[in-house]
C-alpha cells in the first residue's frame, strides 16, 4: 500500500499518483491477484478432480452418490452459519482496513454461535432419518469439515480485503492437495467413502490453521475486541447478502437434494460426476471476477476507459475462454466421462451434454452479478436470484421424476439461463450500450469452426482436443482481426508487456 508523502515534500516520488496511474495500479493489482488465485484454483481443482475420479472408479456410482449427497446436505445445513457476514466484512474492511479490529472477532463469534448448534442438529437429524450407516457417518464428518470451511471463509475475505490473493492461493493448494493425497492413499489401501470424508475434514482443518497462521504472520493480528454495536451492525446490514446466499444455495444444491429424495444413489452418482466436470471450469469465473471487480466499482459511463467498454471486454474474454470448453464437453461428453470416471459412468454423458452450456451461462451470471453488486444495487440481484431459485425448484420437481439425472441437468440449464439473462440485462442497464457483434461474434464464430475437428476426431478425444484448440485459436485471431482489430492488438500488447525484458530485447533485434 502506498504511504502518504511527508508534509512539504517536493520529491516527485512522494507525489500522489495521477488518476491514470491509480487506475493502472489497481488494474495491475487485480491482474496479479487474479493470476495467483487462478493458479491456486487450478492446482486445487486438479487435485479434487483426480480424487473424485479415483473415488468413482473405486466405489462405483451408488456409493459415489452417498458422497455427493453428503456434500450437498452439509452445504445446505451450514448455510445459516455464514449468512452474508463475509460479504459485508469484505466491503467494510476493504474500504477501511482499521475496521478489521472491530469486525473480525465479531464475525467469528457470530459464526460459532450459530455453527455449533447447527452441526449438532444436522448430525442428530441425519441419524434420526432412514439413512444407511455409511451415509450418516459421511454426512456427520463433512458437516464438521464445512464448519471449519465456514470459519476459514472469514479469513479468506480478510485476505481479499487486503488484496493478498497469494495467501488465498496458498491455503487452497494446501487444503486440496492434502485432501487429495490422503484420500487417494486411503482408497488405494482399500477404504471407502467415510475415509475420504475424513481426508476432507483433515484438509479443511489444515486450511483453517494455515489461514490463521498467515493472518498473524503476513498481515497482522486483529485486536481481540468484540464491540456490541458492531455485532448488531453486522447482523442488520448483512441481511441483503443473507438472502442472496440462501437463494444462491438453492440454485447450486437443490438439484442434488431433490434427486437424492426422488431417485437412487446410483443416479445421484451419475449426475454428481457430470456436475464435477462442469464445476472444474468455475475457476475461470473466479479469476475473471477478481480481475474486473475493482474496475466495475470505480469506472463510470463517461470515464476513460468507459465502464461499458470494460464490461464488454470482460464478457468477450469470458466467452473466448469458456466457449471452447463448453463445446468440448458437449461434443465429447461420453469419452470424457469414461476417461475420467470409468466405463460404469458412460451414462453420465447425458447430463454432461446438457450442463455444457451452463459453463458459459454461469460465467455470464457471475460477471454480470459482480458488476451490478459493485454499483451498490444488491437488492436487484436478490430479486433476480430469488426468481431463478424458484424456477430451479419448480423445474427440479417437474423434471426429475420422469427424467432422473437428465431432468436435474435440464433444471440447472433452465434456471441458469433465466438468471444469466436477467443479470446481463441489469448489467447493460448500468453500463449503457455495448457492441454486441464485437462482444459475441468472434468467440461464437471461432467455436463453430472448432466444432468440425471435434466431431471428425471424436473417436480419439485427446487428439480432437488438441487439434480443436489450435483451430479455435487460429480462427479466433483471424476473425478478430476483421471484426475488432483493436481488441486483438490489446491482447498482443499485453502479452508483449508480460514478456521478460531479455525476450523483448531479442524480439526488437
Amino acid at each position: 500500500m502506498r504511504m502518504p508523502p511527508p508534509e512539504g515534500s517536493t520529491d516527485p516520488a512522494d507525489r500522489p499518483p495521477a488518476p491514470g496511474d491509480a487506475v493502472q495500479e489497481a488494474g495491475e493489482r487485480a491482474a496479479k491477484n487474479t493470476a495467483v488465485r487462478a493458479g491456486g484454483e487450478i492446482v486445487g481443482k486438479l487435485g479434487s478432480l483426480v480424487l473424485f475420479a479415483v473415488l468413482a472408479r473405486e466405489v462405483g456410482d451408488a456409493r459415489l452418490g452417498v458422497f455427493v449427497f453428503a456434500l450437498a446436505w452439509a452445504e445446505v445445513a451450514m448455510t445459516p452459519v455464514g449468512l452474508g457476514i463475509d460479504q459485508f466484512l469484505l466491503r467494510q474492511v476493504a474500504a477501511d482496513k482499521a475496521k478489521l479490529d472491530s469486525f473480525f472477532w465479531n464475525a467469528v463469534y457470530l459464526k460459532l454461535l450459530r455453527g455449533v448448534p447447527v452441526v449438532v442438529g444436522s448430525i442428530v437429524l441425519v441419524y434420526v432419518l432412514d439413512y444407511s450407516s455409511e451415509t450418516r457417518q459421511t454426512v456427520a464428518i463433512i458437516t464438521v469439515a464445512l464448519l471449519f470451511e465456514t470459519l476459514e471463509r472469514t479469513l479468506l475475505n480478510t485476505f481479499n480485503a487486503f488484496e493478498r490473493g497469494e495467501l488465498v492461493a496458498f491455503t487452497i493448494v494446501a487444503q486440496r492437495l492434502t485432501t487429495a493425497g490422503l484420500g487417494l492413499a486411503l482408497l488405494f489401501a482399500g477404504y471407502g467413502v467415510v475415509a475420504v470424508a475424513l481426508a476432507y475434514l483433515l484438509g479443511a482443518a489444515i486450511r483453517l490453521s494455515m489461514s490463521v497462521f498467515l493472518l498473524y504472520t503476513r498481515l497482522r493480528a486483529p485486536a481481540r475486541t468484540m464491540p456490541r454495536d458492531v455485532r448488531l451492525e453486522i447482523r442488520r446490514r448483512s441481511l441483503t447478502f443473507t438472502a442472496q446466499d440462501i437463494f444462491g444455495l438453492v440454485l447450486a444444491r437443490a438439484d442434488v437434494l431433490v434427486l437424492a429424495a426422488l431417485a437412487s444413489d446410483s443416479v445421484v452418482g451419475l449426475y454428481g460426476s457430470a456436475y464435477r466436470l462442469f464445476e472444474s471450469t468455475t475457476f475461470i469465473n473466479v479469476a475473471l471476477s477478481g480481475a474486473f471487480t475493482a474496475m466495475f466499482t470505480y469506472l463510470a459511463r463517461d470515464s476513460a476507459p468507459a465502464l461499458g467498454a470494460v464490461f464488454q471486454r470482460s464478457i468477450k474474454l469470458l466467452l473466448a475462454l469458456q466457449l471452447p470448453i463448453a463445446l468440448s464437453m458437449g461434443l465429447l461428453a461420453e469419452p470424457l466421462c469414461v476417461a475420467f470416471f470409468g466405463e460404469e459412468f458412460r451414462d453420465s454423458a447425458d447430463p454432461l451434454r446438457i450442463l455444457a452450456p451452463v459453463v458459459v451461462l454461469f460465467g455470464l451470471m457471475v460477471l454480470s452479478s459482480v458488476l451490478v453488486l459493485s454499483r451498490s444495487r444488491p437488492k436487484r440481484m436478490v430479486y433476480t436470484v430469488a426468481f431463478a431459485s424458484a424456477v430451479n425448484l419448480i423445474l427440479n420437481f417437474a423434471l426429475i421424476p420422469p427424467y432422473d439425472d437428465v431432468g436435474a441437468a435440464l433444471a440447472m440449464l433452465g434456471s441458469l439461463g433465466v438468471y444469466a439473462g436477467i443479470a446481463l440485462w441489469l448489467a447493460v442497464l448500468e453500463t449503457g450500450r455495448v457492441n454486441w457483434l464485437s462482444m459475441v461474434g468472434p468467440p461464437f464464430a471461432a467455436a463453430a469452426v472448432m466444432a468440425v475437428p471435434l466431431l471428425l476426431l471424436s473417436g480419439v478425444w485427446p487428439i480432437a482436443l488438441v487439434v480443436g484448440t489450435v483451430v479455435y485459436v487460429a480462427a479466433y485471431a483471424a476473425i478478430e482481426r476483421v471484426v475488432e482489430p483493436d481488441d486483438l492488438q490489446f491482447v498482443i500488447d499485453l502479452v508483449k508487456r508480460r514478456l521478460p525484458a531479455r525476450s523483448r530485447a531479442t524480439e526488437a533485434v
